[in-house]
């Protein structure tokens, strides 16, 4: 007679094969684990690639510079600051360098306009007449969008100093091919602000728009540049040829109204192309030290079976 066993005892079995279970796949992951370390891990842990030919690992470099002496001494101030931070030491004589750098530096200057967007707004209310000349965007371009905001921010400003103000009129004979971006987003700004475009001829306000691209003489200091790393043999390692403008001044005396907007010209020199190339320098011999150090002769690599 076959009895059932206990409760107790079948629990006991059955968590004991449970068990078994659970350690047999623990072994076989645990296997498979180190047969993939094994298989993989040599060729993930390499650090070091093939090259075809080793580059020069360069840490000392000597300056030879011409150009004008102030350009000269800044961009040597830039360089050496940024060798550092890359731990590449400027020397003082060329045979304790491991390359030399020559560059030439020209000086010329160059003239243009800016373009500014001046608006001319005429409010007449309550048979009074009020002028006002805003200065819009400045740009270096003579096709960038000038007035961007102005139909927005006229329409604020008459909110705001006419809160009670329901109509407006706009004098179509305002309307020029300055900026059909202006004329096509006034009526929606007016609008969102909470004026109703009134054409009978009555209405609380009366608005004429003058836009004009006016030009803003100026006056460029450009810098040309030219680069080249030798080692001490005389061999060209590599070479570089750019610039920009280092600075800007106004040639004349801009509309009053864009005084205060074209006095500072600091946006146009942003990009000191002095700074960038000494920067650009330092990169590229900190990324060449870098491939030297992971540098691994072909006949090194052990071949595949």
């Amino acid at each position: 007679m076959n009895l059932m066993p206990a409760p107790s005892v079948f629990r006991r079995k059955q968590s004991n094969q449970h068990f078994r279970l659970a350690a047999n796949v623990i072994a076989i992951l645990a296997l498979l684990t180190n047969w993939f370390v094994i298989s993989v891990s040599p060729a993930m842990s390499q650090t070091k690639k093939p090259r075809g030919e080793r580059p020069p690992r360069i840490t000392k470099i000597y300056p030879e510079l011409a150009g004008d002496p102030k350009v000269v001494h800044r961009f040597l101030s830039y360089l050496e600051f940024a060798l550092e931070d890359r731990g590449i030491q400027i020397v003082n004589l060329p045979k304790q360098a491991d390359a030399v750098l020559f560059a030439n530096f020209t000086l010329t200057t160059e003239k243009g306009n800016l373009s500014a967007g001046l608006r001319t707004t005429e409010l007449i209310v309550n048979g009074g007449r009020e002028i006002k000349d805003e200065c819009s965007t400045v740009s270096d371009s003579e096709t960038t969008e000038l007035f961007t905001n102005d139909a927005e921010n006229l329409s604020a400003n008459l909110r705001a100093k006419f809160p009670d103000a329901k109509t407006v009129w706009v004098d179509p004979a305002s309307k020029n091919e300055i900026s059909s971006h202006f004329w096509d987003d006034l009526p929606r700004q007016l609008t969102s602000h909470g004026f109703r475009i009134d054409e009978s001829g009555q209405p609380d306000l009366k608005i004429h728009v003058i836009l004009q691209r006016i030009k803003v003489p100026i006056e460029k200091r450009m810098l040309n540049y030219e680069l080249e790393l030798q080692n001490l043999d005389g061999k060209l390692l590599f070479s570089q040829s750019s610039g920009g403008p280092l600075s800007a001044r106004l040639l004349d005396d801009p509309p009053p109204a864009c005084s205060s907007t074209v006095i500072d010209l600091d946006w146009l020199t942003q990009q000191d192309p002095l700074f960038q190339s000494a920067r650009g320098l330092a990169k590229r011999l900190h990324d060449q030290n870098v491939e030297a150090d992971l540098y691994l002769p072909m006949d090194s690599i052990p071949s595949k079976h």
